[in-house]
């Protein structure tokens, strides 16, 4: 993501031992395609340690722009949309604990198959039943210094079980959506657990 008008603040910085906490503050805005939106970081970390809290907020960011955090490249594209986040993230002992929500709106869909592991039909038309809005609550958990680990990854996995549950959709009926007609239920579970957590 592009960020632009970036104003950031570090507070007491402890050299060279990098102990204690120092505060951030970063505000800025975030380029889009058809518009920009708002980022903000503010709270504090441990550099020697890597041990944080942080508050990270999105308003009115381009889902064009931020598609590539949420669907893999196969999946259907991002026509128009904005997207808001709020995000409490701690990282103790170099493992992310992140509740957050999430709220897409005015989303407009490519052409394609699916969208964040979700048949797209299935998606567009649940959203014209919301107001053109979808709003999730959601977690990020993992070990940063595990090298599988992919916050981008983690994000959409994440965001997309959740819209799903939102949406009122259960395994059993993403499994009918995205398996294959001549499929058994037991295959058709196992495809969409697979693209719900990654697998193509």
């Amino acid at each position: 993501l592009r960020v632009e008008k970036a104003e950031i603040r570090i507070g007491q910085i402890l050299l060279p031992a990098l102990t204690g906490n120092s505060t951030l503050q970063l505000d800025g805005i975030v380029k889009g395609v058809q518009r920009d939106g708002k980022i903000s970081i503010h709270g504090q970390i441990e550099l020697a340690s890597k041990d944080s809290e942080m508050t990270t907020k999105l308003s009115g960011v381009d889902l064009v722009a931020f598609q590539p955090y949420l669907i893999k490249a196969a999946e259907t594209g991002v026509k128009k949309g904005t997207l808001d986040l709020d995000l409490k993230s701690t990282v103790k002992k170099n493992r992310l604990h992140a509740p957050g929500a999430v709220t897409l709106s005015g989303l407009e869909l490519s052409s394609g198959k699916t969208f964040m592991g979700m048949p797209r039909d299935m998606v567009v038309s649940m959203m014209k039943n919301k107001d053109g809005k979808i709003a999730v609550k959601f977690t990020l958990e993992g070990n940063i210094d595990d090298p599988k680990f992919s916050l981008n990854e983690n994000l959409s996995t994440r965001i997309g079980s959740s819209v799903a549950s939102s949406l009122g959709i259960s395994l059993e009926g993403l499994a009918r959506g995205v398996g294959s007609a001549g499929g058994s239920a037991a295959q058709g579970i196992g495809s969409t657990v697979g693209k719900l957590f990654g697998g193509k």
